[in-house]
């Protein structure tokens, strides 16, 4: 009987205390061993969408707020790890974040309302030239204003990148939002008449929109031979210059442009530019657009 109480004392106490290490366990879950907390038990981050455009890569995630009131959050030390075996860091100047529509750095601060969702992005320079890889991991380093936090990084692997580039005879656009067209690619004497039309999806009047010099860089003109070419740049039949601007780029209006290669060999068949783009008001997700072995109709 007596050792029957003491195996019922024993069992009691075993269930008692697996029970207080789980009541410890999910306490914890948000902390370290030193009572430091995880970032987890401020902010929730999701990645949402991971593509590729251009010469660049594009990361959006979430950042949710789990609490009843106002913080503010800071990303810093932001790094890209691709199935290929690439990797891609801040301190090599090609992974930068913002919050919104911001300026891409190296860190992002951000303020988010109680239990607001706020999107955040990556922007990965240089990715993948050889195209290799299929999925890559984001890992983020995370402060929270007025807290101490345990060394946790935020990390998601597997993310599946989405690639739906054109590689060949079309155009590469340097942002989603903006719609290349090319209208036709002729020669004219010795030299290559390249006409096209942008749209301008943003949602928004871009201003100070231009190609070429001061704009991400003059045109790379170049043939499947690896000839280089010299060139000028106009939108709506303006002068002939290495850069063509206008002041105001409405929503969902259309620019045409031509870029005119110069000296083109009689034997080109196919014609290749890379030409910079920029706005003043508007970061696009890579600098420079590519057109990409255009037919050259004689």
């Amino acid at each position: 009987m007596k050792r029957l109480l003491n195996m019922s004392r024993t069992l009691g106490l075993a269930v008692m205390a697996a029970l207080v290490g789980s009541v410890f366990t999910s306490c914890d879950k948000d902390s370290d061993a030193e009572g430091r907390p995880y970032y987890t038990k401020f902010v929730d981050i999701n990645v949402i969408h991971c593509e590729r455009v251009g010469g660049v890569l594009m990361i959006d995630y979430t950042v949710a707020n789990k609490l009843d009131s106002r913080i503010e959050v800071e990303l810093f030390s932001p790094s890209v790890s691709d199935n290929g075996g690439g990797s891609y860091t801040d301190a090599m100047g090609v992974v930068s974040i913002a919050f919104g529509d911001n300026e891409y750095y190296h860190s992002a601060t951000a303020h988010i309302n109680a239990k607001d969702t706020i999107v955040g992005h990556a922007k990965v320079k240089e990715f993948d030239p050889n195209d290799k890889s299929s999925s890559v991991k984001l890992k983020l380093s995370v402060g929270i204003t007025g807290e101490t936090l345990a060394d946790k990084p935020f990390e998601q692997g597997k993310i599946p990148v989405i690639d739906r580039r054109v590689k060949e005879q079309g155009v590469q656009t340097n942002d989603t939002c903006l719609v290349y067209r090319v209208t036709s690619c002729t020669a004219v004497d010795n030299d290559v008449e390249l006409n096209f039309s942008i749209v301008n999806e943003t949602g928004m009047t871009l201003t100070d929109f231009g190609m070429g010099y001061a704009y991400g860089g003059e045109a790379e003109c170049y043939d499947r031979q690896g000839n280089n070419y010299e060139s000028s740049i106009r939108f709506d039949g303006g002068e002939w210059y290495h850069l063509a601007a206008t002041d105001r780029f409405a929503a969902g209006s259309t620019v045409s442009g031509t870029i005119l290669v110069k000296d083109v060999r009689p034997s080109t068949t196919e014609i290749s530019v890379n030409i910079g783009v920029s706005a003043k008001n508007y970061i696009f997700a890579d600098d420079h657009v590519r057109f990409l072995a255009i037919p050259i109709a004689k």
